[in-house]
């Protein structure tokens, strides 16, 4: 099929991606953040195609989403793509049938490989607390010498992830029990996480310090407009921290944000 010659001239596929997510999240899924991305990037690569409305995905876009790149992508983007293209397909035939669906039998198996998590020292616990204690202020992020050193606890002494712990809302927090309430994650079932007792105070100083009452936000760990911080900032906050406190894998790279699990 002949693409066209103005980038994203067909809308019909961002329309249906909308149409994914938005049915993803009313079956109970998160279907936000890095997920959202992934599906809204499908989009605009196929909305490069002249098709019809509603549009009709056919076996050579299919191929060509898959395997983009001139054979430089590595397993687990493939596999990914097969799958993403698939279940969209598959959306797609609920209401106009006729679209090819990639055979399941054809997705790629993907490893988990031999990754090691970075294991930290105590020492090294200890340098990134005080380093995160110490971090500045800035005039857009008033709040942030004291929501870092509040994430870099939450993440350590629970084992969240770093979007559980990002979404976490006030209400989400009893402070009254101690617990936590992390609402649809991975696995899309809520659950309840007990904080430590050294956890549980260093919260309720976190708590009076921010002044919630005021009502200004909904978020546990929000931004100076109240809304929650952007997992890629912050793992960029993270590593930066990483870096000046010296710490290294032995392969010479920063740890990931997640090896604090």
């Amino acid at each position: 099929m002949a693409k066209s010659n103005r980038s994203f001239e067909n809308t019909s596929f961002t329309k249906t991606i909308n149409d994914y997510i938005s049915y993803k999240r009313a079956l109970g899924y998160n279907a936000r953040g890095s997920y959202q991305k992934f599906f809204v990037s499908l989009g605009v690569f196929l909305s490069r195609y002249l098709t019809t409305t509603p549009p009709v995905l056919n076996f050579e876009m299919v191929n060509d989403y898959i395997f983009q790149g001139n054979g430089k992508n590595k397993p687990r983007t493939i596999h990914n793509r097969m799958s993403a293209i698939r279940q969209i397909a598959i959306f797609m035939n609920m209401t106009n049938p006729g679209n090819y669906v990639f055979p399941e039998e054809r997705i790629i198996k993907v490893s988990k490989g031999d990754f090691i998590p970075y294991i930290f020292t105590h020492e090294e616990i200890m340098r990134l607390d005080a380093s995160f204690a110490s971090i500045p202020t800035h005039n857009w992020a008033p709040f942030r010498p004291l929501v870092y050193p509040m994430l870099f606890r939450v993440l350590y002494c629970t084992g969240l992830r770093v979007s559980e712990a990002l979404n976490l809302l006030l209400t989400d927090v009893d402070l009254e029990n101690g617990i936590l309430l992390i609402r649809k994650p991975k696995n899309n079932h809520d659950r309840l996480v007990p904080m430590s007792l050294s956890l549980w105070e260093a919260v309720k100083k976190y708590y009076l310090a921010m002044g919630f009452p005021t009502g200004n936000t909904i978020y546990f760990l929000p931004t100076a407009k109240g809304n929650n911080y952007n997992p890629f900032s912050v793992t960029q906050t993270f590593k930066q921290l990483y870096r000046d406190c010296g710490i290294f894998t032995s392969k010479g790279n920063l740890p990931r944000i997640h090896d604090l699990r």
